[in-house]
């Protein structure tokens, strides 16, 4: 495959990410309408928010708009890879949107809340699975839920972890187990050394760091020990291999889990402050890994797979400053919260 008319098309639409400066203004904005209309300026948001209404311009709607944006860039740009092999791939990467509607359904269930998506919303989001989307957004019980869902590839999953243990924290952990090994095993079927390598690089960091955060927070708020963080970890990765997530999961304190992490081969992202801000440590660490593989690997689908996760992160951060305006944080105080 030839990769200059899409890594074309990803300078123009790099170039539409907002910077800094831009979350600095949305930050100073009086009010969530002003922010929006900041928004609307940007060609990549325009569509999806032009038909919002005054009533309409709270968080959830917002961000939901904002997903549909990403969904349609998502379908416009697989459109320039011809290879079946790399199309798979791009499939099973973009399943974590997927599993993050199924994830906020599964969220609704739990609390006896309404689906927050239209059906014809998740209709359209939910399109490439073999669900039915309304049936899905109707279920009264994490059962119903989960019987909608027998006709994919993970049902079974989510069926025996609901049967030992019914909690939407294990539910939820089956799907991102899966997302990640199902991606790993797409990873090993590519066609080509350039992208098997690209792709081992940017899944297997952020595999390693997810399973630092994990390990961080659920010993940190949770009180696990070892034993009941070795499930919750994806065995596969990068740089850590079993015996140094197990020395992890395995210390005794947070400050030993923190002298861990301190001595390993991510001491870089995570330091002291980096632990106080997983999320942003997390994140620009992962920017850098990708923005690393399209420069070393233009012919692979770096670039694409780096601008993805860069809009994935706008779209964070710009609920995040919708959410600072909405509870009147000062702009300096709202500033901190910015990659």
């Amino acid at each position: 495959m030839r990769y200059e008319a899409l890594n074309t098309k990803l300078r123009v639409l790099t170039g539409r990410l907002f910077t800094r400066a831009d979350y600095e203004a949305m930050c100073k904005s009086g009010s969530i309408a002003e922010i929006c209309s900041r928004i609307r300026e940007n060609d990549s948001y325009r569509s999806a928010l032009e038909s919002l209404g005054a009533s309409e311009l709270r968080r959830g709607q917002i961000e939901r708009r904002l997903s549909q944006a990403l969904f349609g860039e998502y379908e416009r740009l697989i459109k320039y890879v011809s290879d079946g092999a790399l199309r798979e791939y791009l499939s099973a990467f973009f399943l974590r949107h997927e599993f993050f509607i199924i994830k906020s359904l599964l969220g609704a269930v739990y609390g006896n809340k309404p689906a927050a998506y239209a059906p014809s919303e998740l209709k359209s989001l939910l399109k490439k699975l073999p669900v039915d989307a309304a049936k899905l957004a109707s279920a009264k019980t994490a059962q119903d839920f989960i019987y909608e869902l027998r006709s994919t590839d993970f049902h079974s999953l989510l069926a025996d972890a609901y049967a030992k243990r019914p909690t939407p924290f294990e539910l939820e952990r089956q799907l991102d187990l899966y997302y990640y090994m199902h991606l790993w095993k797409k990873r090993e079927k590519l066609p080509d050394k350039h992208n098997r390598e690209a792709m081992k690089n940017i899944n297997g960091a952020e595999i390693d760091l997810l399973n630092i955060i994990w390990i961080y927070r659920l010993k940190k708020y949770y009180g696990f020990d070892g034993p009941r963080i070795y499930p919750c970890l994806i065995p596969v990765g990068l740089k850590l291999n079993g015996a140094s997530l197990r020395r992890m999961a395995d210390a005794g304190t947070v400050d030993e889990l923190t002298d861990e992490i301190a001595s390993g081969p991510y001491r870089d992202v995570f330091s002291p402050t980096g632990l106080n801000w997983p999320e942003r440590a997390f994140a620009v660490a992962m920017r850098r890994i990708c923005k690393s593989e399209s420069r070393k690997r233009p012919e692979s689908l770096s670039c694409l797979i780096g601008y993805i996760s860069c809009k994935e992160m706008e779209i964070n951060q710009i609920i995040k400053t919708i959410e600072c305006v909405r509870y009147m944080v000062a702009p300096e105080a709202a500033f901190g919260y910015i990659i």
